[in-house]
């Protein structure tokens, strides 16, 4: 699968180091999950809504890879958040809007997490690990950014987890 979502600069404010992610387990996820070749990038975007190709919605020269490994096993409980600490932080500049990009070759199980309907363009879906360009939409899976800096709980993914409920898939 490979999985791209945007954020706008607006939704997170401020320059910030992220060192890890978190999501919260939605309804119909199983209590664990393995990936094999997960792999997790970040980068940033200057346009507001996403085209269908990957690599072109990324600033050039920002896609970066945060987080690695050949086969991640992942535990969760519906409703509660579970996280994972990047490789290295991300430095997001608080200027650009940011791509969470989210790759994995095969698993066992899955965990869906809350999304939201963004109203505009903002993820891109592809069938494979290797996918250059995928299929556009307006739901993005709510992503807490955590930092040493305080940003963890307050985001707009916790908010809008936490406020209007969200969808899950």
């Amino acid at each position: 699968m490979h999985h791209q979502v945007m954020m706008l600069d607006e939704e997170i404010g401020s320059p910030l180091s992220i060192e890890s992610l978190g999501w919260m387990a939605a309804p119909g996820s199983n209590s664990s999950a393995s990936y094999n070749n997960f792999e997790i990038y970040m980068g940033l975007c200057d346009a507001d809504v996403l085209t269908s190709n990957f690599e072109n919605n990324y600033i050039s020269g920002t896609r970066t890879l945060v987080f690695s490994n050949p086969s991640l096993a992942v535990n969760a409980t519906v409703g509660g958040w579970f996280t994972l600490n990047l490789d290295s932080p991300f430095e997001y500049n608080g200027t650009d809007n940011l791509l969470v990009e989210i790759v994995w070759e095969s698993g066992t199980n899955s965990i869906y997490v809350y999304k939201w309907n963004t109203g505009t363009v903002r993820s891109l879906k592809g069938a494979s690990f290797s996918a250059e360009t995928g299929v556009i939409g307006s739901d993005v899976y709510m992503i807490d950014l955590i930092s040493s800096q305080g940003f963890s709980q307050e985001s707009v993914a916790w908010i809008k987890a936490n406020a209007f409920g969200g969808d899950s898939e």
